[in-house]
């Protein structure tokens, strides 16, 4: 699993002068458009974890699964390192957002930018994680063009439901809303944090099982 693991942190290296690049050219967006610091953190999280997911395209391409698993590797190794990796780029990702955001923020916004930050870039690592859980397991079931296709209409579903849920939420039965108000009110803050993290591991946990079941049952 190292070896897996190395192949892909070159393939980073590789991409390195690409990922210097955006990460200033979204500073210069920033400063440019005087966006919400939280941005940059967002977009990097999010950048880092699609690029995760492709790497699994480049392990496909020309055959290159059958080859991988001809080397002392298995089909569990496999998928075992493809989420370590995703929870090391993720969490390299946001803390280098953070790192920038803070920075940006001080120069741009120093009168109360940085509380935006602490209070919202949270929920970037768990839409990362997230994504990570359902993407995965279908990059790995789906080949081809076909895999090619998981990203986008994915990212696009999401999109797509957030937006309904949030225009239509009023429909919610008035008494089922504010039995959710209660609970969360009896929670508070750092209640809320703990079931969102909860459900998250929980997540990630049914994905990577279901992304071993794939793996074990796929044919090259």
């Amino acid at each position: 699993m190292k070896g897996l693991l190395v192949k892909d942190l070159k393939l980073v290296k590789n991409q390195g002068r690409l990922l210097i690049f955006l990460a200033i050219a979204m500073g210069a967006i920033f400063g440019i458009m005087d966006a919400n610091p939280t941005f940059v953190v967002s977009y990097m999280t999010i950048f880092f974890t699609i690029f995760t997911i492709s790497t699994i395209s480049y392990d496909e391409y020309d055959n290159g699964f059958a080859f991988l698993l001809t080397l002392p590797a298995t089909r569990q190794q496999y998928v075992h390192e493809k989420y370590i990796f995703s929870l090391i780029m993720m969490g390299g990702a946001w803390v280098g957002g953070m790192a920038v955001s803070i920075l940006l923020g001080l120069v741009w916004h120093p009168q109360g930018g940085l509380s935006v930050v602490y209070e919202t870039s949270w929920i970037f690592i768990i839409l990362g994680a997230v994504m990570v859980s359902v993407l995965v397991p279908l990059k790995l079931k789906f080949e081809g063009e076909k895999g090619r296709l998981v990203i986008p209409v994915v990212c696009l579903g999401g999109v797509l439901i957030f937006f309904l849920a949030f225009k239509y939420i009023d429909i919610l039965p008035e008494v089922f809303a504010e039995k959710v108000f209660s609970i969360a009110n009896e929670l508070g803050t750092a209640g809320i944090a703990v079931v969102i993290a909860a459900v998250t591991v929980a997540i990630f946990a049914v994905s990577w099982l279901c992304s071993l079941h794939i793996m074990k049952r796929r044919e090259f």
